[in-house]
């Protein structure tokens, strides 16, 4: 068995966030990565974003309580210029 991590340990960037529930947000903001970067109007109509086969996967409650996850709270480096 691999190392035990305590679920309501915090990890780095999160400010406060639990790791599952950190962990979470970091999806949803991969996930939001190609609209609010205007790449597409819809995150699962993106071919290059995995948002479609979790869709499809997991369970509506579970996609609907990920997408509500705010991701301000993480600290991620996003120095994306889209080439026009």
């Amino acid at each position: 068995m691999g190392p035990r991590i305590k679920s309501s340990g915090t990890i780095f960037g999160t400010q406060g966030y639990p790791i599952k529930k950190s962990y979470f947000a970091r999806l949803n903001y991969v996930h939001q990565n190609a609209v609010r970067h205007r790449l597409s109007r819809v995150t699962n109509q993106y071919p290059w974003c995995s948002a479609r086969w979790f869709e499809g996967v997991a369970s509506p409650a579970m996609v609907e309580a990920i997408y509500q996850l705010k991701y301000d709270k993480l600290q991620v480096c996003d120095e994306f210029t889209p080439i026009v």
